[in-house]
């Protein structure tokens, strides 16, 4: 499928919240599209381009008075306006050739372009979000687009190790106590770390 050329009517499941975003320089984004933010911050259409980060879908320029204009920021330079963008659950196009399907109910989905996600991802693997169900016999996609953004949000992912210990200062019988303690410790440190890291992968597969 091809990019958007004009506005869509992208449906809504259920609402969350919306924020305002700069829009980057020399960019267009329609409203229903799938819509990300670049690495300086800027909201560009979704693409499968390294460093986006998906926020959810264009509710059109902000500003008093506008209402679902599409933000063309074509002539401007990075933040010459800005557009609301809405964390939800939204309905998108499946992929045709890389198509989703039920096994994916509760995992990521990922970007093929501003109004359609596919099962793998392309060459960035940019998620749009987790697959919420399937629709019009699975040639749409409710995506929930605010999980993809929880590990970033808790500031995660967490890279704390404990490799060694030190060895017992204190003398006679006391420092093998304490050396066995301190073991012991180290293996319920690291039990922890690594259950962090199974919820990690949970909330981000």
């Amino acid at each position: 499928m091809g990019i958007l050329a004009a506005s869509r009517s992208t449906i809504e499941h259920l609402g969350h919240w919306v924020t305002e975003v700069p829009v980057k320089a020399a960019t267009k984004i329609f409203v229903g599209g799938l819509t990300a933010i670049d690495a300086s911050g800027y909201a560009v259409p979704a693409s499968d381009t390294a460093a986006l980060k998906v926020l959810g879908r264009c509710e059109g320029m902000s500003g008093p008075g506008i209402t679902g204009l599409d933000a063309d920021n074509s002539g401007g330079a990075n933040g010459a306006i800005s557009v609301n963008v809405k964390r939800s659950v939204f309905k998108f196009d499946n992929s045709a050739g890389n198509a989703i399907t039920a096994a994916q109910l509760g995992k990521a989905c990922f970007v093929e372009d501003d109004h359609t996600v596919n099962k793998d991802g392309g060459v960035n693997k940019i998620k749009a979000g987790v697959v919420f169900g399937l629709e019009d016999s699975g040639a749409s996609v409710w995506v929930d687009t605010a999980p993809g953004w929880i590990a970033a949000d808790l500031g995660l992912p967490i890279s704390y190790a404990l490799t060694s210990v030190q060895e017992a200062t204190v003398n006679g019988s006391d420092a093998g106590t304490t050396q066995a303690l301190v073991n012991s410790l180290k293996i319920k440190y690291n039990a922890l770390q690594a259950d962090v890291a199974a919820i990690l992968a949970l909330l981000t597969s």
